[in-house]
């Protein structure tokens, strides 16, 4: 896999190491660790609309005019409102790719959600550092925002970091 991704983004050189045996991290964001990380970075970019108390259905999250107004704008959140893997690199760009289950997966770099993470830890005065040891039970199904978005930048902060400093790539599967 990891050749066709190398040839598609122009590279001579393979993007990562995928020798059978390596270490890789792993956690569950869960739906509303996701969801709630997604709506609470629009409404920190667009204050100027409600922010929920809860986080919405997984469904409506995209609906919402904080981050509808987000997702236009382009930059940083788009790399984490969208792709639902992240390779090795610093591309902007958001690619899709045909998935080995069928149909296609939106691809983007580690480097760009990075860089979103950081803009979210800025925006919200968190320290991206004190994620490293927060434990990363998932919140309750009727979790407040807060609660839900911290703990899906918690775990996207540290899968982000191990991916950035092992050059390898990033999968969010439920």
């Amino acid at each position: 896999m990891m050749h066709k991704f190398s040839e598609a983004m122009g590279e001579t050189s393979a993007l990562w190491d995928d020798s059978p045996g390596l270490n890789y991290a792993t956690d569950r964001p869960g739906w509303e660790g996701v969801s709630g990380l997604i709506v609470k970075y629009a409404s920190l970019l667009y204050p100027e609309f409600e922010e929920p108390k809860f986080v919405p259905p997984q469904e409506e999250v995209h609906g919402l005019p904080a981050t509808q107004e987000a997702a236009k704008e382009g930059g940083p959140f788009r790399a984490i409102a969208i792709p639902r893997m992240w390779i090795p690199g610093r591309f902007e760009a958001i690619h899709a790719v045909d998935w080995v289950e069928g149909g296609t997966m939106p691809i983007g770099s580690v480097g760009h959600l990075n860089a979103a993470i950081d803009q979210v830890c800025a925006l919200w005065g968190k320290d991206r550092a004190s994620f490293r040891d927060m434990p990363t039970d998932q919140p309750d199904a009727d979790a407040p925002l807060d609660e839900a978005a911290l703990h899906g930048l918690a775990v996207y902060s540290r899968l982000a970091e191990d991916a950035r400093e092992r050059r390898l790539p990033l999968i969010l599967d439920f």
